[in-house]
């Protein structure tokens, strides 16, 4: 009977410890344990074990440059609602766990990954100044302030975003975007990216766009709030020959900043007329043919892998891979207008121009 009790007594004991364990939480990095002890979290410390208590309420938390790089235990932060942890040495931040999360300030890392999938409540983040590559804005429709410039990002997806009024994605590598759903947006700043196109149409209460050091072959901002647009430059895009506006004989176009080469215009007719494609430089030649709507282009190189062909909103309507010396597009399948050709090559080069059907 005694062994029977003593048995008894042993499985209790392992299952108090796990229970125990259960309520801590661990803290690996030195840096942001000690941060927490000097917050006045530290009661019950073992290790770098927490008691988990100590931490599940807090609201806010400020740790910027304190020599951290690891944040694991932030996931037991279950009521923190601003983060701020800039300047420190963050390569990746999973913050999903984090649901009541309303603002992040983690600019001035190393990150190159960061998942914020499950802030629903998220309004401000600020991320530039890091690594990223890729950012998933999905799980996160609440956003009114994104601030992700100065980052590697190519591909970024905002029409989740539709409360986003404050955008900076600058010194990026993002060729184009979609705009149309974030009708609340006041500011954007793109600069020093890759953009052929923007198309500002929707955004009917912009005033504040920087978009110059770009690629820039078309701008639209024809939303019926130009009026309202205290700032714009477009400078440095050598091959932006209109812009479209609401009415081109405004007086107020003359404090906005554009290159001399630049003219404004109400509409596609107004534009002059786009010369067809000749890539004499890179042996391409495009040219429609009148009689039945049909977009050749005609490949005399071999190092072309990939041809995208994107529309004035910067969507793109045909992509090919593994391009042969000659490809037929029938342009008529898609809206009539303006289209940008993209054109890659197998040594990473790549190299666009405007054509207009």
């Amino acid at each position: 009977m005694k062994k029977i009790h003593c048995f008894l007594f042993i499985i209790l004991f392992a299952i108090s410890g796990i229970e125990i364990k259960s309520q801590t939480t661990y803290i690996p990095d030195d840096n942001f344990l000690q941060v927490l002890i000097q917050m006045g979290y530290g009661e019950g410390v073992e290790g770098n074990y927490l008691p988990t208590s100590n931490i599940s309420g807090v609201v806010h938390l400020y740790l910027p440059a304190s020599n951290v790089s690891d944040l694991t235990g932030i996931e037991d932060f279950v009521a923190l609602m601003d983060l701020k942890c800039g300047f420190n040495q963050l390569t990746s931040l999973d913050l999903s766990a984090n649901t009541a999360l309303t603002s992040l300030e983690c600019y001035n890392n190393q990150l190159t990954s960061l998942d914020i999938s499950n802030c629903t409540a998220l309004t401000t983040l600020k991320c530039n100044s890091n690594q990223l590559i890729d950012l998933d804005l999905s799980g996160c429709p609440s956003l009114v302030t994104l601030h992700c410039s100065d980052n590697q990002i190519s591909n970024l997806d905002v029409s989740a975003n539709t409360a986003l009024a404050f955008f900076y994605c600058s010194n990026n590598q993002l060729s184009n975007i979609d705009l149309s759903s974030n009708t609340e947006l006041t500011h954007f700043r793109c600069e020093l990216n890759q953009f052929l196109s923007l198309d500002m149409s929707n955004n009917v209460i912009l005033n504040h766009l920087w978009c110059s050091n770009n690629q820039l072959l078309s701008l639209d901002l024809r939303n019926g709030n130009n009026a309202n647009i205290s700032e714009l430059n477009s400078e440095n895009n050598s091959d932006l020959k209109c812009i479209y506006v609401d009415d081109k004989t405004a007086g107020f176009l003359s404090n906005w900043e554009k290159d001399e080469t630049a003219i404004f215009v109400n509409n596609e007719n107004e534009c002059p007329t786009l010369s067809l494609i000749d890539f004499e430089k890179q042996n391409i030649v495009i040219y429609p043919n009148p009689t039945n709507g049909l977009f050749y282009i005609k490949f005399l190189q071999e190092n072309i892998h990939k041809m995208t062909i994107f529309d004035i909103r910067g969507r793109i309507i045909f992509e090919l891979n593994c391009v042969h010396e000659i490809e037929t597009v029938d342009l008529s399948l898609f809206s009539n207008g303006l289209y940008v050709v993209m054109l890659q090559s197998d040594k990473g080069s790549s190299f666009s121009k405007i054509i207009k059907e």
